[in-house]
């Protein structure tokens, strides 16, 4: 919810857009794809995909939102790739 907001925001301050492409799934997968389309951002949503899928390889930075990931194995996998994390304080 706050990246939508946050990128709508943006995309309403600057007239510029964020691209993001975004993988994983979740129950607010639809939900969110649907909002990301009503708000006109240009958000890829590519799915659920392995660790080692080399569509991962070009990008350096990691934006994992939740907060209730307890393991943070998708966080510790980026950092072993050497890309950047950023996550909720909680």
């Amino acid at each position: 919810r706050e990246l939508l907001d946050a990128c709508t925001g943006y995309k309403e301050a600057t007239g510029r857009h964020v691209k993001l492409t975004l993988f994983g799934d979740g129950p607010d997968l639809e939900a969110i794809k649907l909002e990301a389309e009503e708000k006109g951002l240009h958000w890829t949503f590519e799915g659920a995909i392995d660790h080692g899928d080399l569509r991962l390889q070009p990008f350096r930075v990691l934006f994992n939102p939740s907060t209730s990931d307890v393991v943070c194995t998708t966080s510790a996998e980026a950092l072993a790739m050497n890309k950047m994390v950023l996550c909720p304080e909680h």
